[in-house]
């Protein structure tokens, strides 16, 4: 049989490895996930620096875009269209296909 160690150091070390393993392997890609960045390369980075700053970086960068419309401000109203958009839904101006290739997407 093994021993059973009633050492206060051997238990916290122990704890806390535990605790480290499930923030890096659990809750970091869990989260870069939501963001749509890579889990996977997040809980590498996570395992080699400490999972409480790799939350802080990516609670600090904003999530990918994915699927949203890029925007671009109308010509006449100025007002947001698509990018890609040939009439102004909110001033009803024909924006001529010359100038919808023109039309500059903003940065979020």
């Amino acid at each position: 049989m093994t021993a059973v160690t009633e050492d206060p150091l051997l238990l916290l070390v122990g704890a806390v490895a535990i605790a480290y393993a499930i923030a890096s392997v659990g809750i970091v890609p869990y989260v870069a996930r939501a963001k749509r960045r890579s889990g996977p390369g997040w809980a590498l980075l996570s395992l080699l620096v400490i999972p409480v700053i790799t939350l802080l970086a990516l609670a600090a960068i904003p999530p990918r875009g994915g699927d949203v419309d890029e925007l671009a401000a109308c010509p006449y109203c100025a007002e947001d269209v698509k990018a890609d958009a040939v009439v102004c839904p909110h001033c009803r101006s024909n924006l001529e296909s010359a100038m919808v290739g023109r039309l500059k997407a903003r940065k979020s």
